[in-house]
């Protein structure tokens, strides 16, 4: 018996052929964004509402770890979270860190204790173990924080002592104008550089100068840099390119893409010594969780509503229209923020090429739609992907090949040819967004079950009550 037989099973909806969805689904809030609004507002000089704050494994794990650090959260029915900063007193305490399987606190949280000059042990589950953080934990260490590994050096377990208050400006009055560099690799994932750049304002208030935070090697999911730039820039701290071009959200992904940049092109950001000022912050819809109820339109040629779409947004999830467009379907965004995508006749999805080194965390769900396609797609730009909840890259092509399709795994891609696929039972690596590719392929292939479906209350609690009423809204003849 495999491990995963030992899980629950889930049978995925299965949609008739004739039936065609046509529902409403209010998505809630962006996990990348609650999390982040959590990070600023513990460094923050006053109490901080979040609403619209989500409420999931993540979030939770991220709450759990403020409180570690001195802060209060309190979750109210409304939906909002209310965070009490400490920053007075989190230097002096010394925490345990539960990250989970969550990416963001396993990264995050250790650069906001370094930027606090306090002690912290982390830890999580087994599958965060081998998740990489070295890069993160190097960077922290040429700042001045020590980093005791306490299994393989680069993963979880370790713990950590922060920046001592004798480094923090140590070089005298004549350099506090100069900023001190931190340089980061991010070839293996965005949230190295978004972690220093969430915790600079601290860090630079402690050292009374700016913080430049530079990527070096190659840089995946620019997106994700850029919301942490714009929401440090919200919340009233000012943030500034260190180079020439890209003005105040620093390089383009014309700049970064796939490419590795030389020391002279090197995408920086200088924050000045400014804690975040805001007492009140509303949370996105998560655009990358609203994916796969797109999905469902496409595959089944219905259509899906997303209220709440947002007209300027730094969400990665945003590309879904585009994708959405290339595909088949046909999408628009009316007056009231409504988005409303409408599938190709079933059968006739098209494939896609994309390299989705910007748009990583989609790809579970675009090779979905990829696996039921009338062409052939190919999805570049993913080699990052195998340092997520698990390596992505292989897992998709298993359970694709799982349930008889045609896939070559490359390197640092996927190549997804279109073949009749049939019943399978499909695994998730406690990988929310594999949950979620199972529950796609199954609206079209009857008999698919994925095995352990509640993985998807790492970022969306009631994916399986929204699922079942948007398939409702074909099996009710709802049209």
């Amino acid at each position: 018996m495999t491990a995963g037989a030992l899980l629950p099973l889930w049978s995925a909806p299965f949609i008739e052929p004739h039936q065609r969805i046509d529902a409403s689904v209010t998505v809630p809030g962006s996990k990348s964004l609650t999390n982040r609004a959590f990070i600023l507002a513990a460094q923050s000089t006053n109490e901080c509402v979040i609403d619209g704050a989500l409420d999931s494994r993540d979030t939770r794990l991220m709450a759990d770890a403020l409180q570690q650090l001195g802060c209060t959260v309190d979750w109210d029915s409304t939906g909002s979270a209310r965070v009490r900063p400490s920053r007075h007193t989190m230097g002096e305490a010394r925490a345990h860190i539960d990250c989970g399987l969550a990416g963001t606190v396993m990264r995050f949280v250790p650069a906001l204790c370094a930027a606090a000059g306090m002690h912290a042990f982390f830890d999580g589950d087994e599958g965060a173990r081998v998740r990489p953080l070295d890069a993160l934990l190097s960077a922290l260490t040429s700042a001045g924080a020590r980093i005791t590994c306490h299994g393989e050096p680069g993963f979880l377990p370790f713990e950590l002592d922060g920046i001592p208050a004798d480094i923090c400006g140590s070089d005298g009055v004549t350099n506090r104008h100069a900023p001190m560099t931190i340089d980061v690799d991010t070839h293996e994932s965005s949230q190295f550089a978004s972690a220093l750049l969430l915790s600079a304002p601290l860090l630079a208030t402690r050292m009374n100068r700016p913080v430049q935070i530079r990527l070096t090697g190659r840089v995946v999911s620019l997106p994700h840099i850029q919301m942490s730039v714009r929401t440090l820039q919200e919340w009233g701290v000012t943030v500034r390119s260190g180079t020439d071009e890209g003005g105040l959200n620093g390089p383009d992904s014309a700049t970064c893409g796939s490419t590795t940049p030389t020391d002279a092109q090197a995408p920086s950001w200088i924050i000045e010594p400014e804690l975040p000022i805001l007492s009140r912050v509303a949370i996105e819809p998560d655009l990358s969780n609203a994916g796969p109820f797109i999905a469902a339109a496409l595959v089944t040629g219905g259509q899906v509503r997303i209220p709440h779409w947002p007209v300027h947004t730094t969400q990665p999830g945003d590309a879904f229209r585009q994708i959405a467009q290339q595909m088949g379907g046909q999408v628009n965004v009316d007056a009231d923020g409504i988005l409303c995508v409408k599938g190709p006749e079933r059968g006739r999805l098209l494939g896609v090429d994309r390299d989705m080194s910007d748009i990583g965390e989609l790809t579970p769900t675009v090779a979905a739609l990829a696996a039921v396609a009338s062409t052939e797609s190919h999805l570049s730009g993913i080699s990052h992907l195998r340092g997520h909840e698990t390596d992505r890259v292989s897992a998709l092509r298993t359970e694709i090949e799982r349930l008889g399709g045609d896939v070559t795994e490359h390197p640092d891609a996927l190549t997804i040819r279109p073949r009749a696929l049939h019943a399978a039972d499909l695994h998730t690596y406690h990988d929310h967004r594999m949950a979620t590719f199972g529950a796609i392929i199954g609206l079209v292939v009857d008999g698919v079950r994925v095995f352990d479906i509640g993985t998807t209350g790492k970022t969306l609690p009631d994916f399986v009550a929204l699922w079942q009423a948007t398939v409702a809204s074909a099996e009710s003849g709802d049209q």
